[in-house]
């Protein structure tokens, strides 16, 4: 006697089954057809792809520039920014006036993220502008420069202040203070050296100690012979850019164009740039703006 035929599954049950396997079928046959972005092309473009990433790759921290001469300063790199990139348009200008030695950290941050990850020299030139006490230390600063690599020259640049007055006084202390750290650091760090512009000035015979004037500085601290504004003629702003290139040619002669000495003469362009909120060319360069309206990065033209 044959057996009894099993029962039937329920029709819901069956369409149950039919739908899975439907579904299975349908992933194998998707499983091994060629996506859309694979088409023609060895590459895959996936659906979140944009315009820009489909032009070219994004540029990678290998692709900036590496080994260059980056300057830091306030307004008195501003006065010798024209002259410098004149007779040096592979350095980069960073420049502001009343900037603080405080704002170095965000400064190198920047230069190392966005400019040259790898620096050959930074020239440190601020100090001008005193930070609080409380806020900028020799620990700090020290720190600071331990944010570059360890293959990098740092010039630490001597700072001055004259003149009469207990205001004036008062910063040129510690400005002293900056000195004696910059000398320290000079001595115990490596790679790291002093660019003697305050020596230069206190031992400049034409120094008036009440009003500040010298042949090298028009107010105490601004160097003669920029073309800044109404400038005094002198020789200040050639000296202090031939400080900056000789303690950069000393351990890296390739880094500096050979060039006969600065000009006294003043060069036109440096105050266009604080003024003007667009990019003006000038001898090559390109003056571009920063945060601040009245700062200033002034690099070479791509």
């Amino acid at each position: 006697m044959p057996s009894p035929r099993p029962p039937r599954p329920p029709r819901t049950a069956r369409r149950r089954y039919v739908g899975l396997v439907a579904a299975l079928l349908a992933a194998l046959v998707l499983g091994a057809a060629p996506s859309a972005g694979t088409a023609g092309s060895g590459g895959s473009v996936g659906p979140s792809a944009t315009p820009s990433q489909e032009a070219g790759p994004t540029p990678t921290p290998a692709a900036r520039r590496r080994g260059g001469v980056v300057v830091l300063g306030d307004s008195t790199l501003m006065r010798a920014a024209d002259v410098l990139a004149t007779r040096q348009p592979d350095w980069w200008l960073d420049y502001c006036p009343g900037r603080q030695p405080a704002a170095l950290p965000r400064l190198l941050r920047r230069q190392l993220h966005r400019v040259d990850p790898s620096p050959a020299h930074v020239v440190v030139a601020l100090g001008t502008n005193p930070a609080d006490p409380e806020e900028w230390t020799r620990r700090r600063l020290v720190r600071t420069l331990d944010l570059l690599p360890a293959t990098t020259h740092v010039h630490l640049l001597q700072v001055v202040r004259v003149g009469a007055g207990r205001v004036q006084r008062g910063l040129d202390e510690l400005l002293r203070r900056y000195d004696r750290w910059h000398r320290r650091i000079a001595r115990t760090r490596p790679r790291t050296h002093l660019v003697p512009w305050r020596t230069q000035v206190l031992a400049d015979p034409t120094l008036d100690t009440r009003t500040g004037r010298s042949s090298l500085i028009e107010d105490g601290t601004h160097q003669t012979g920029s073309s800044y504004r109404h400038a005094v003629p002198g020789p200040g702003v050639a000296r202090w850019t031939a400080l900056l290139e000789r303690s950069v040619a000393r351990v890296d002669p390739s880094a500096v164009r050979a060039l006969p000495a600065a000009p006294y003469l003043p060069w036109p362009g440096a105050h266009l740039a604080a003024q003007h909120p667009v990019s003006l060319p000038y001898a090559g360069v390109a003056f571009t703006h920063d945060d601040p309206a009245t700062c200033t990065t002034l690099r070479r033209r791509p």
